[in-house]
């Protein structure tokens, strides 16, 4: 008889368990199941609306897209492995020796470029240390316009987001920083200039190339004394720039 009354009160407390937790549990189970026949009826509409996938056309997308990636990573072995031929210069060198008035030391443009690169002031003792990834940035651009720096005239060179290197999406090893260049000419100063802002086959990094550009012309009234030495009236460059480095921010 106890063994009864035990088994009795088990199963009433099991009937009270479920009356409070399984009837929740059931209709959990039943608005799943409704919205699993709603996730099936529109995967039915949606491949109705997209069609059959085409095996073939398939094909040529994935080859296609193998044949990118294998283009990409030959023109990044071009541009990244360089043979040794030495260090490259340092801004400071490159500043004093620039034949633009603006970038010579004693200008608020290289007084600025110094202090965005680390570099104490030009009056200041300079110790010995590498170069900081913001240095190579702004040297890689002063370097690219040198042959052209006593054609034009510098108005701006600055690092975004204060030279901060992003990583590059997808590629290890590799960084970049962003930059804005204005500067001002003749027309065709100013269209050597973009060719010679982008990367060099077997110049290693760091590698500067444009992201986007434009041309403008500058209005009579602004024009100044030096239109005489220009073969043509003056125009300004402006430019955002794309700076590649290593990672490690190394030279």
């Amino acid at each position: 008889m106890r063994t009864l009354l035990l088994l009795a009160l088990v199963l009433a407390g099991s009937l009270a368990v479920f009356l409070v937790h399984g009837r929740e549990q059931l209709a959990r189970r039943d608005q799943a199941h409704l919205d699993l026949l709603r996730r099936e009826a529109d995967l039915e509409r949606l491949l109705a609306t997209l069609g059959t996938p085409d095996d073939a056309e398939f094909e040529v997308l994935l080859a296609e897209h193998g044949n990118l990636v294998a283009t990409a990573r030959g023109r990044l072995e071009l541009l990244t492995h360089a043979a040794a031929d030495g260090a490259r210069p340092r801004l400071a060198e490159l500043l004093s020796e620039s034949a633009s008035s603006a970038l010579r030391p004693g200008t608020p443009l290289h007084a600025s470029l110094r202090a965005q690169a680390g570099l104490p002031a030009e009056d200041e003792p300079q110790p010995e240390a590498p170069p900081t990834v913001q240095e190579q940035a702004l040297a890689c651009v002063i370097e690219a316009l040198a042959p052209l720096a006593a054609a034009m005239d510098v108005d701006t060179l600055a690092l975004r987001a204060g030279g901060q290197p992003l990583p590059v999406p997808d590629v290890a090893g590799l960084a970049h920083v962003e930059a804005q260049l204005v500067v001002s000419g003749a027309l065709p100063d100013m269209v050597r200039a973009l060719e010679a802002l982008s990367p060099v086959q077997g110049a290693g990094l760091p590698a500067v190339s444009v992201l986007d550009a434009s041309l403008r012309r500058i209005e009579p009234s602004r024009w100044g004394e030096n239109l005489r030495t220009l073969a043509t009236p003056p125009v300004r460059l402006t430019a955002s720039l794309d700076i590649l480095l290593p990672a490690t921010g190394g030279p």
